[in-house]
């Protein structure tokens, strides 16, 4: 549980004026498809992290990440950000854009705890900066509205990150809904909200999260390797002609260019290419409860992430499987915002106790905890009144 304000209470001796709960971001279908302009079929989890922020009576930011046991602190007045990896730049360049904008901003503490607090660099300062947004906006009465929030976390973002910055994942942040997915089409910024279906009532199947335990520091290389080859994806747009989308490349066709763009290169932009594919049949599957079509997508995607990606985890590979084996489990499929060691299964409420004894087996064989829970589709960036406001 993420108790923040506990935690800022017994920091600075004081009540927050604000908390915002910042919800984690689950990719299902279209990881990397927005390196061809591709879909994305998008939802939020409960588990990310919470912000909390009092007001100060000077010019000067403590900032304290309970997550992470750090303690920082800076002067608003002459603020320099710097692109060097570390949470606290996510905080100064909100500050930063804020007052470029003309908006007053005054000294204040922040709190910062939850699990998505110790992720990624590019998901952590998301998650930061588009908190902070949103928090500074309701607890200063700036009067911004959705479009405004989206822009000024954008050009927050982009001044701290080390790589292209998804706007789906910020404007999936302030526009999810509980209960809905969310599809995104790069090449036109639109989006739509379409019903889980898929609640496990009356015998339906349901969906849960499945958390491998493995750190994100296994999956670096790989994350690294991925972001090199996708910057290599330029070399595609010789092949478009006719103003074709890079998203609408025959997949076949692109391989008989194998030897001049690179087996790699190819390679990605099937995957990517393929997974957009997926997310749109996906969008489909979801409008006509179709139980059949989800389940074939999911269990081509798993397929896909060592077919065309090249992507393999024994950790993840194994899990997947013994998921699948389970009575009344139709799919498992690895899932996430790039590569974070999260399984969405699809399935029953009553395999939970099946999968248990198999979750034991992957600790005494990997040396990794496992753990599985009933996932709803999340909503958004909230304010919230204390730490009792939690879902599980």
């Amino acid at each position: 549980m993420y108790r923040v304000l506990r935690h800022h209470k017994d920091e600075y001796g004081e009540d927050p004026g604000v908390i915002v709960d910042v919800p984690g971001l689950v990719t299902i279908f279209g990881s990397y498809s927005e390196h061809v302009k591709g879909c994305s079929l998008m939802c939020a989890s409960s588990h990310g992290l919470r912000i909390a922020i009092s007001k100060r009576d000077d010019k000067s930011v403590s900032a304290y990440n309970y997550t992470m046991q750090e303690r920082k602190s800076f002067q608003i007045s002459g603020l320099k950000v710097r692109q060097d990896n570390k949470w606290l730049n996510a905080v100064k360049a909100t500050v930063h854009t804020l007052l470029h904008d003309g908006l007053m901003i005054p000294g204040f503490n922040l709190s910062i705890t939850g699990e998505a607090a110790n992720s990624n660099y590019d998901n952590v300062i998301t998650s930061i900066v588009s908190g902070l947004v949103y928090a500074f906006n309701y607890l200063l009465d700036l009067g911004l509205d959705e479009k405004d929030m989206i822009r000024l976390s954008y050009k927050g973002i982009s001044a701290v990150s080390t790589e292209s910055v998804k706007l789906r994942n910020i404007v999936a942040l302030y526009v999810l809904k509980k209960g809905y997915f969310l599809f995104f089409d790069t090449e036109t910024a639109e989006y739509k909200h379409v019903e889980n279906p898929f609640t496990g009532k009356d015998g339906e199947p349901g969906l849960f999260l499945l958390d491998s335990g493995v750190p994100f520091a296994v999956f670096s290389e790989e994350s690294s390797l991925m972001k090199q080859t996708a910057n290599a994806l330029k070399k595609i747009t010789p092949l478009l002609e006719n103003n074709l989308s890079m998203k609408n490349l025959n997949i076949r066709e692109l391989k008989y260019h194998i030897k001049e763009l690179g087996e790699d290169v190819v390679m990605f932009a099937a995957y990517a290419i393929g997974e957009s594919k997926r997310a749109e049949d996906a969008l489909s599957a979801l409008q006509g409860k179709n139980t059949d079509a989800f389940k074939k997508l999911l269990s081509e995607h798993q397929k896909s992430l060592f077919g065309s990606l090249g992507f393999y985890c024994p950790e993840l590979d194994w899990l997947c499987k013994r998921a699948e084996e389970c009575r009344g489990v139709r799919a498992a499929g690895m899932v996430s915002v790039g590569i974070l060691g999260q399984i969405l299964v699809f399935g029953y409420d009553k395999e939970q106790d099946d999968f248990a004894e198999k979750m034991r087996e992957y600790d005494r064989i990997f040396d990794f905890k496992a753990s599985m829970r009933r996932f709803w589709p999340f909503s958004g960036l909230r304010v919230i009144k204390d730490d009792e406001d939690i879902i599980s």
